[in-house]
């Protein structure tokens, strides 16, 4: 991401402290609960003072930036085996806050569809249909491009440990946003 140019982007943190995701960069916006940089951790996590602990469901935020035709999303994380990781695309930002994820949650990969406004208001488009995958690090690549009316949206999930070895892949094609 940091070497696509002028219309690319990279976050950066102070690792010696715990810092808010909108302190590092303004134009973040919290859709449902907060987001926060953990030092000890080195990744963003929910914040246990006003995350999903406070509004029944995941900690998101999204980045208000002008909107593009095609967008490539990359997320290298820590999947604890229980909780979830993922990147969003094409977010309606105001109520009831629509859209599109890609995620590893229960070991799998897929694409949602949330509709809102509460938390468990979400379909799955695709669902991969590999093992259960393990507790590690993973890299999630989601891909949006537009297609008509319609978006082309497809979800790569790669094992870090293993060289970034390619573990699931999903897509879908879906007209909602």
């Amino acid at each position: 991401v940091a070497a696509g140019g002028a219309s690319g982007w990279a976050q950066t943190f102070d690792a010696a402290r715990a810092e808010p995701l909108i302190e590092a960069d303004a134009r973040w916006q919290p859709l449902f609960g907060s987001l926060r940089f953990d030092p000890s951790r080195r990744a963003l996590i929910g914040d246990p003072e006003g995350g999903w602990n406070v509004d029944r469901g995941d900690d998101y935020a999204f980045r208000l930036d002008r909107p593009m035709s095609s967008a490539e999303l990359v997320i290298d994380g820590w999947w604890d085996g229980a909780g979830s990781i993922g990147v969003q695309g094409s977010v309606q930002s105001a109520a009831p806050h629509r859209l599109y994820e890609a995620t590893l949650w229960r070991g799998r990969l897929g694409l949602i569809y949330f509709e809102g406004p509460e938390p468990s208001d979400f379909g799955y488009l695709a669902e991969s249909d590999n093992e259960p995958v393990d507790a590690g690090h993973y890299r999630v690549v989601f891909r949006m491009e537009r297609e008509d009316i319609a978006w082309l949206l497809t979800a790569t999930l790669q094992d870090a440990a293993d060289d970034y070895r390619t573990v699931a892949q999903v897509s879908a094609r879906d007209a909602r946003l």
